[in-house]
């Protein structure tokens, strides 16, 4: 089983709120991920189809993401001005590292430090848990000794107050984070951790729109100038997001914004660092190609 982390702090957990390659490698998300199974604590038994349709969206998206930044006439370079602020002529260099990080991943050829990550499908995969509770064995068991939490990791009373231990029986370990089940926030969808091992993405499945399309091959083609792009968003794109935090870390991939005018504004430092920023960039990227 898993062991706590060297420090003697609980690790803060951060939570944040193609298809081609697919075929040719027989890449499954099975093979990225080990998914939790059941229908309960995190399961995704009952969401089987919809995580494996967004698994090979996110492969068609990196795909055409880099595709993209790697085109160099300048009508196609509009959408790297667009979405990044890169001008034609411009280094893509970074934008393009992210995406190549992120494609490693999907197509199983690269290995995080903290091994192979873990993919759940709500956030009850983790229970709450008193600082003055007495620590879990491995097996969820309380230690004889008697020793709490507070005592075995302590915090300062600011930490205490905003912030409560969680227990994970899948990981054995405990985790810091804010009180409640972040899944039972609608607004919430998916959260990536990278400060423990191994990491873990949570999708939150019962809170995607159900009047939204479910994947790329759901979502309505762009038949006229003048439809933005934010109106052509799919479920699936959770995933493909959340890959840039579990490929290249939270702290570095910071979501700076979900909204597409915000997006649209960043200066290139900014952008090329948002997750959400290439998700738009390679739907828009996508619908070009459905124009001609």
């Amino acid at each position: 089983m898993f062991s706590m982390s060297p420090s003697i702090r609980l690790t803060r957990l951060a939570f944040v709120t193609g298809l081609l390659s697919q075929l040719v490698l027989g890449v499954t998300i099975n093979d990225v991920f080990i998914v939790k199974e059941g229908t309960e604590n995190g399961g995704c038994d009952a969401f089987a189809d919809a995580i494996t349709q967004a698994f090979e969206d996110s492969i068609k998206l990196a795909d055409i993401a880099a595709a993209g930044i790697a085109t160099t006439d300048d009508k196609t370079r509009e959408y790297l001005d667009t979405f990044f602020n890169i001008k034609p002529g411009e280094d893509t260099s970074t934008a393009a590292g992210y995406v190549s990080q992120v494609k490693a991943i999907l197509d199983n050829s690269r290995t995080l430090p903290s091994g192979k990550p873990w993919l759940f499908c709500d956030s009850t995969w983790v229970e709450e848990q008193a600082w003055d509770s007495v620590v879990k064995n491995a097996d969820g068991t309380p230690q004889e000794d008697g020793q709490t939490v507070e005592e075995k990791y302590p915090e300062t009373e600011e930490h205490k107050t905003e912030f409560r231990p969680f227990w994970s029986s899948d990981l054995s370990q405990y985790i810091s984070l804010e009180p409640g089940d972040y899944c039972s926030t609608r607004g919430n969808q998916g959260a990536t951790q990278d400060l423990i091992a191994p990491n873990t993405v949570t999708l939150c499945m019962n809170n995607f729109p159900p009047t939204q399309a479910s994947g790329l091959a759901q979502i309505a083609p762009v038949a006229a100038t003048g439809v933005s792009i934010k109106d052509r968003q799919a479920n699936s794109l959770t995933l493909f997001h959340e890959m840039f935090h579990l490929s290249s870390g939270s702290a570095i991939t910071p979501d700076h914004s979900y909204k597409l005018v915000d997006i649209t504004n960043f200066d290139t430092d900014t952008a090329v660092q948002n997750p959400e920023s290439y998700s738009f960039y390679a739907l828009a990227f996508e619908a070009k190609k459905q124009k001609g």
